[in-house]
């Protein structure tokens, strides 16, 4: 996986899956643990303490966060290293392509978008 090559580099390094509702939310936290052997921090926007699980994600050293619809661009969101987007909205104001999570990591290349990417794309 993508996330184990950076976090040999950076040890707490993060990564976040995007999911389009809340039942694939839970579908994808149950892969990454079948994959991982660990449960991921699962965030639903319907959840009372969704904003503290991901301020407990942010302050920890677990891989995986699931979320649907509550981990947005203001957020700080320095631990995370790979992004996930599994979903099939693409309005602008869901999802911008400048915006991934990206980080500069001593010792691990950067890696080229995709040659699918749409030429407009500020990657």
């Amino acid at each position: 996986m993508r996330l184990e090559e950076v976090r040999r580099a950076v040890p707490d390094a993060g990564g976040l899956v995007i999911a389009s509702n809340q039942d694939h939310a839970r579908a994808y936290a149950r892969h990454l643990r079948l994959i991982t052997g660990k449960a991921p921090t699962v965030v639903l926007s319907d959840d009372a303490d969704a904003s503290d699980r991901i301020s407990e994600f942010a302050d920890s050293t677990d891989k995986w966060m699931v979320a649907v619809r509550m981990v947005s661009e203001g957020r700080r969101r320095a631990r995370l290293a790979v992004g996930v987007y599994a979903t099939n909205a693409s309005t602008p104001l869901f999802f911008r392509p400048g915006h991934r999570p990206l980080r500069a990591t001593p010792g691990v290349a950067a890696r080229q978008p995709p040659s699918s990417s749409p030429p407009s794309c500020p990657c």
